[in-house]
This record gives structure tokens, C-alpha cells and sequence, in this order.
């Protein structure tokens, strides 16, 4: 049997968005609201081989070889206005398409590492780092306030006991 497919690869050009960070082409899925995939950025994603019967079949979202695919279910897909999924390393954008495609979901996926520029997110930790050196500095000056003022009660507990001595050693 013939199993047809619809070209989506120019799902990668309407989705290149400033905003959108670097989207993975292959994170991006048309499927209907009961989870069958019947487009993909690449083909591999629409059709999988049946282990019972040897047949070629429409992949169900949830048989995708993403991380969050198993996260998405048939309840998921019955959303009627743009939703927001998150699992363990992604964020999964879950839009229906309007009339006459409502039966139609898109499905993208990214991850939080898309939206952050290396250098900012070195600056970024860099000043989190240097934002405790104010307060490690005045926890370590009350510190040797401290000490010292121990030595220095110390010291001169010392020297006043010697000085009683030596007034009790000249008569007085």
C-alpha cells in the first residue's frame, strides 16, 4: 500500500524566527489531534515499519525518538488555543491550526539553551560569583574583628594580672 506524506520541509524556512532561537528542523511535527504524524521537518519522522505486521504506518507522536515525544498524549493534543509543554530538557510549543485545519497540531520543540548567548551566560555567572564578594569580605572582616579583639582582651588581661603581681611584689 502506498502511504503519502506531505513535504515539510518548509516547515525549517517559516520557522526561522529571531525569536525562536535555533530550532533542531527535526523538532518540529504536524499531527492530528489523536497523535498521528503526518508531517515532519524530515520523512523519517512520519512513517515508522509495524513490528507486527511488517507494514508501513503513520508514526503517533508519542513513538517519535525525542526526549519529550513521550510526554505529549492524547490529552495534550486537545487544546484549542497555543499551549506550553515542558519536559525534562525541552519546551514543546503545542499550536492548533485554525479552520478548516483544526484537526491539525503543530508541534515545536527547543530547548531553554536556544534562547542563550554563550558570552552573556559567562558574564551572567561571572556576576553572580561577584555579587557574594561584598558579603564574603564583611563576614571575613566581623571574623577578624573578632579574633583580634579575643587576642587583644587576651594580651591584656595578661598585662593587667602582672601588673597587680608587681604591685603585690613592691608593697601595694
Amino acid at each position: 500500500p502506498l502511504c503519502p506524506t506531505i513535504d515539510a520541509s518548509g516547515l525549517r524556512e517559516a520557522l526561522r524566527d529571531s525569536q525562536l532561537g535555533k530550532v533542531d528542523p527535526y523538532q518540529i511535527v504536524l499531527c492530528t489531534r489523536a497523535g498521528v504524524v503526518v508531517a515532519g521537518a524530515e520523512a523519517f519522522a512520519t512513517v515508522i515499519l509495524d513490528p507486527l505486521d511488517g507494514n508501513l504506518r503513520f508514526r503517533n507522536v508519542w513513538e517519535l525518538d525525542f526526549k519529550w515525544a513521550s510526554d505529549i498524549g492524547w490529552n495534550e493534543l486537545q487544546v484549542s488555543s497555543p499551549a506550553a509543554l515542558r519536559s525534562e530538557e525541552s519546551k514543546v510549543a503545542i499550536v492548533p491550526l485554525p479552520d478548516p485545519f483544526s484537526d491539525l497540531i503543530l508541534l515545536v520543540a527547543t530547548t531553554p539553551s536556544s534562547f542563550v548567548q554563550r558570552t552573556l551566560q559567562v558574564f551572567a555567572m561571572l556576576s553572580i560569583v561577584a555579587s557574594a564578594t561584598p558579603y564574603t569580605v564583611a563576614l571575613l572582616s566581623l571574623l577578624l574583628f573578632v579574633v583580634r579583639q579575643r587576642s587583644f582582651r587576651r594580651n591584656l588581661l595578661t598585662h593587667f594580672a602582672e601588673v597587680l603581681e608587681a604591685k603585690k611584689a613592691l608593697g601595694g
